[in-house]
């Protein structure tokens, strides 16, 4: 910890900075092994690391890995070569390497250990903005898919209709000369 003290002279103040350490009574800088857990000194208290903790840190290390990884295989698609063969595929599973690297940083700001509560819960609500995003544009994919998929259907259903049932009209159709 460091203070200023301020030293009147005559002429100007000069600032001096001076550093200090409390210790309270017992309190080492060592870590010290009490029931078979080491405590450490904090800064606010003695703490300790039992298996949660170190579970914790393994899966919030393995989400960053996973939302890193993630991008790095979503952007080789903009960078590999079309001829490359694994350009193909990346390109075509895009949606789903974005849904892997969400769902690794989504573990990672579940698990993130920030003291500031406010800002925790703010890069998690627009972590979860950005899923719903996702999801909704997704969603709106898949129907106009959809319905290009049922129009093109009903297309070819009429089409062949129109070849199993001759009539005037789907007569007259078959002999229009394409445009």
């Amino acid at each position: 910890m460091t203070t200023v003290r301020r030293k009147r002279s005559d002429k100007a103040h000069h600032l001096r900075l001076q550093s200090f350490r409390c210790k309270a009574l017992g309190e080492s800088s060592q870590p010290h092994t009490s029931l078979g857990k080491t405590v450490y000194p904090g800064i606010y208290s003695p703490w300790t690391v039992d298996s949660t903790d170190v579970r914790e840190v393994i899966l919030y290390r393995s989400g960053l890995v996973t939302a890193a990884a993630s991008f790095v295989v979503a952007a080789s698609a903009a960078f590999l070569p079309d001829s490359f063969f694994l350009t193909g595929i990346v390109k075509h599973n895009l949606d789903f390497v974005y849904a892997i690297g969400a769902g690794g940083l989504g573990l990672s700001l579940f698990l993130i250990h920030i003291h500031v509560t406010e800002i925790k819960r703010a890069l998690q609500a627009f972590w979860g903005l950005g899923v719903v995003g996702f999801v909704a544009a997704y969603a709106v994919w898949l129907l106009d898919h959809e319905l290009l998929l049922r129009q093109s259907h009903q297309r070819h259903s009429l089409f062949h209709l129109s070849l199993s049932s001759p009539t005037c009209e789907s007569l007259d159709l078959l002999k229009r000369k394409p445009l």
